[in-house]
């Protein structure tokens, strides 16, 4: 079966998009240790000496794995919150509203940066209430020459700096956005651009997607082809829109779709998310 050029650009940009969210985080994460370690007036070279001298097995143990793992809780609440916003400023007749999928890798990447510093202080703070690793973590500090109170304090400088520059980023991103009502769609292309609505009507056509992305993983959309030849993505965040996927088909029922682009080994529980 041939593909046409549109679906397979659409392809390209969400198996680009994951790339960079996927490969994003990992480079940031080696960036903000780094930059921790040096603070100011001091130069990589001198950082990447007191990380060998404050090497220990609770530090190389527990100071990434918790890191981390506070990092995506923060994150996972991050996203949550500038979701729940946008559905909060969005239309009032609107159940539903979802970024673009260029305003969703500018959110993600955003709120990911201003996670770090903040994840990071949080393990710090954590693994402070544990004695033997607070006491081990202590002795790394005092061989590297600084505290637990200046590393604290070089993670708080970098989380306002990150929320600075990265929370009015993603105000921007998130005033891009596609909203459903149980009559209209409502959409605006960026932030200086006027909302636009849509009668349910002005639907030509829907088209569910369900293909494996990068690393072979299963990765679904929902465009709505409107009469004026523009597509719109309903299920740019997965989890999001999961959670009003039964509301969402309601409203879009019997309205004609082409299905084509489910894979035939797509998942059946995917599948019920994305088909009328």
């Amino acid at each position: 079966m041939l593909v046409s050029e549109p679906v397979r650009s659409t392809e390209r940009s969400r198996r680009l998009a994951v790339f960079f969210l996927r490969i994003g985080p990992i480079f940031v994460l080696h960036r903000i240790g780094c930059w921790c370690e040096m603070g100011p007036k001091r130069s990589l070279v001198d950082a990447r000496v007191r990380a060998r001298r404050r090497r220990s097995r609770w530090r190389i143990l527990a100071v990434p794995i918790l890191g981390f793992a506070c990092t995506i809780g923060v994150f996972l609440v991050c996203i949550s919150l500038a979701l729940q916003a946008q559905n909060f400023f969005g239309s009032d007749s609107a159940f539903y509203c979802t970024p673009t999928r260029p305003a969703a890798i500018v959110l993600s990447m955003s709120l990911f940066l201003v996670s770090i510093a903040i994840g990071f202080l949080i393990a710090n703070l954590l693994l402070r209430t544990i004695l033997p690793i607070r006491a081990a973590l202590e002795q790394a500090e005092a061989r590297a020459g600084q505290s637990f109170t200046t590393v604290n304090a070089a993670l708080i400088r970098y989380a306002v700096l990150f929320a600075i520059v990265g929370l009015p980023i993603c105000a921007v991103a998130a005033s891009s956005r596609v909203c459903l009502s149980d009559s209209q769609i409502f959409y605006r292309s960026h932030a200086f651009a006027t909302l636009q609505s849509y009668s349910l009507s002005k639907v030509v056509e829907l088209r569910p997607q369900c293909f494996r992305g990068v690393r072979g993983a299963w990765d679904i959309g929902l465009e709505v082809a409107m009469a004026d030849g523009i597509s719109l993505d309903l299920a740019t965040i997965k989890p999001w829109f999961s959670r009003s996927s039964p509301r969402i088909l309601a409203v879009l029922w019997g309205m004609r779709s082409d299905y084509s682009q489910i894979e035939s080994a797509c998942p059946t529980g995917l599948r019920k998310l994305i088909s009328p």
